[in-house]
């Protein structure tokens, strides 16, 4: 034992022990430090004008690098921070942001930037897009690939590579196989790669009976075939899914929303977008409709927008608790 590996240790059961909680100390170090204490004092005593020469800075260094890698148990690492880091804000808003209630906002962020533009609710480019350039889609979100004009989920096989190390990013489209696949089944760039639906949604409307219908419609389009679900009721209330845009329309033989009943309801289905014969996407319609609506639901109230009015106006209303009212 040389008098430097003792200085560490005695000094590791002394100033070490105090930094440890009681509460937090195990059985382990409190029987090692009542039974060791006394010899070990007698070891210091008689090594006290050899130990005098260490330096106690360097001491009490050695000591918590050690005791950071390797603690007794109970005792808890230093948490003060190490380092911290600043996140500035490099985006803005480049233009508006608005489009019209038949469009879909498509987003581009950039460091310098978030530019936007207007994609109309037919498109099937607008799916997954991040900038739209003379009419089509001219760079997708990540993620995607494009395509023919539209982008599509895809992600190139993991650690495939040609014979000569070339990964799918620098590959050669063909049909020559290494380790099993070719560019074209590995690579996104080459129509192959693992790919998913591109996901869509609708937001829930609510219509007013004997009125016309509003134009609700999947965002985004993502295939030109949907169909509904076996148990979809749209049907018992004058309503339809366009089978080729996902659009809701009023069913044959309607001109109205509840197609002349004067019946409240509110039914969903569920939605199944067939983007190709193996990619399938589901989304909720949910219809409400009554004889007077709001413009959203649920009502959110703002500062200095605290009112809302319903269409059409009516007339003698009162407020009552559902199903507590009378």
């Amino acid at each position: 034992l040389t008098m430097k590996s003792l200085a560490l240790l005695i000094y590791f059961f002394f100033a070490d022990a105090n930094e440890c909680p009681t509460s937090s100390g195990s059985l382990l170090q409190r029987s090692m430090l009542a039974s060791g204490s006394g010899k070990l004092q007698t070891l210091a005593e008689r090594s006290s004008d050899k130990v005098s020469r260490i330096s106690a800075g360097n001491l009490k260094a050695k000591a918590k690098a050690r005791s950071r890698k390797q603690l007794f148990e109970g005792c808890k690492a230093s948490s003060k921070p190490k380092g911290s880091a600043t996140f500035v804000g490099l985006r803005k808003q480049t233009s508006s942001g608005t489009c019209s209630g038949t469009e879909i906002l498509v987003q581009h962020e950039q460091l310098s930037g978030v530019s936007t533009s207007c994609c109309g609710f037919k498109d099937l480019s607008c799916a997954g897009c991040a900038e739209i350039g003379n009419g089509q889609c001219s760079k997708c979100a990540g993620g995607y690939t494009l395509e023919n004009g539209q982008c599509t989920i895809c992600a190139d096989t993991a650690h495939w590579v040609t014979d000569d190390g070339s990964s799918c990013h620098s590959a050669t489209c063909s049909d020559t196989k290494h380790s099993g696949l070719s560019s074209n089944d590995a690579c996104c760039k080459c129509g192959g790669g693992v790919r998913a639906a591109t996901p869509f949604t609708y937001k829930s409307s609510n219509l007013e009976l004997g009125g016309s219908l509003a134009t609700i419609f999947p965002v985004p389009r993502t295939a030109t075939k949907y169909s509904v679900d076996a148990n979809c009721e749209f049907m018992l209330h004058g309503l339809s899914i366009d089978g080729a845009t996902g659009q809701l329309i009023l069913a044959a033989g309607c001109s109205e929303v509840g197609c002349g009943s004067p019946k409240s309801f509110s039914t969903s289905c569920t939605i199944t977008a067939h983007q190709t014969a193996e990619l399938n996407a589901t989304a909720v319609l949910k219809v409400t409709a009554s004889s007077f609506s709001y413009a959203s639901n649920p009502l959110v109230a703002r500062a200095g927008q605290t009112s809302f009015s319903p269409q059409p106006s009516v007339t003698g209303a009162s407020m009552a608790c559902v199903p507590d009212s009378v």
